[in-house]
């Protein structure tokens, strides 16, 4: 990395300038009359070229069919690849056209706009600058938020096609995960767009983080279902009245968290901490009760507490994040 030092000089008028190193401008090609664009950020000044638009060069990759396509596809989308082409020499068979087209329908964004017989081109259809993080997490949230509390109510009741529902909104989870992941990486790697949508690289690892558990609280919410499913049944009624209890808890938090993060807000930081020792003792008091309960019960029922451990430690983690500036 180039390092010069570079005194402030000043105009009559008070205007600050400051002169650029000759090699520089030649190395990136500039000219006398070329703009710059000037970018504050934390204590630092950012000066790279400026093309008079918001607009990042459209990133093209080329693929071959190959037993790894799914996840090359997958890996370039969250590159943030906006053209991926999928080149043979031979016939593209229809058991790969289908792989291609089940795959990018869990990448949003992700549309077939050329198909022949020897190539096929996906294009993301979506303009990263009106993509931000905050409203794709403000999503993944309350689509997490609903799946808990409807694995919970599928649960109470043995609602086994509300389960099966809580299941499928699983995937919708990680298609805003991914899309996230692709919005935060083209704001990295673009300085320009990130100043658009007003994404802070220093903010890019919370956005990351926050996701990551909001997923992890769908999967749990996912495992909750499927426990349901399993069961085929209402809980015993001794185990009601402490599975709504600690189900609407967790739930509680895990709003009051993310709120707290939004806002800002550190008290609301110590009442999740606080909520979460109470969803503890709560737990600890049904896993006691399911030893009391059937081996046939207890065997199928007993994952729930691990499952609502690991839920209320992720309402902790996600407060965690909160931070005053």
């Amino acid at each position: 990395m180039a390092f010069e030092i570079r005194k402030l000089q000043k105009t009559v008028d008070g205007t600050f300038f400051v002169t650029l190193p000759k090699s520089w401008v030649a190395a990136l090609g500039l000219k006398q009359g070329d703009a710059v664009s000037f970018l504050k950020e934390e204590s630092k000044l950012i000066i790279q070229p400026y093309s008079g638009e918001l607009k990042r060069e459209v990133e093209v990759v080329i693929l071959k069919p190959s037993e790894f396509l799914e996840r090359e596809i997958g890996e370039n989308y969250l590159l943030g690849a906006d053209v991926i082409e999928i080149r043979s020499e031979d016939f593209i068979r229809s058991d790969i056209r289908e792989r291609v087209k089940k795959i990018i329908k869990r990448l949003i964004g992700l549309e077939i706009v050329e198909e022949g017989s020897h190539k096929i081109v996906i294009q993301c259809l979506l303009e990263p600058s009106l993509v931000t993080p905050d409203k794709i997490l403000k999503r993944l949230h309350l689509i997490s938020l609903e799946m808990g509390k409807d694995s919970i109510h599928a649960l109470l009741n043995g609602n086994a096609n509300l389960a099966r529902v809580v299941i499928e909104r699983d995937e919708e989870v990680d298609r805003m995960y991914f899309l996230l992941v692709r919005t935060i990486r083209i704001a990295l790697l673009n300085p320009l767009i990130s100043e658009k949508t007003l994404i802070k690289p220093i903010d890019c690892l919370d956005y990351r983080m926050l996701a990551s558990l909001i997923e992890h609280f769908a999967d749990y919410s996912q495992l909750i279902a499927e426990t349901c499913i399993n069961y085929n049944s209402p809980p015993p009624k001794d185990l009601i009245e402490s599975l709504n209890e600690i189900g609407k808890a967790i739930c509680n938090c895990y709003e009051k968290a993310f709120k707290a993060v939004l806002s800002k807000n550190l008290r609301l930081t110590l009442e999740v901490s606080s909520e979460a020792k109470a969803i503890e003792e709560a737990t600890r008091s049904l896993e006691s009760k399911l030893y009391n309960m059937s081996s046939e019960t207890r065997e199928k029922l007993i994952p729930l507490i691990s499952v609502f451990n690991y839920m209320k430690e992720i309402c902790v983690d996600i407060a965690d994040l909160t931070r005053t500036k």
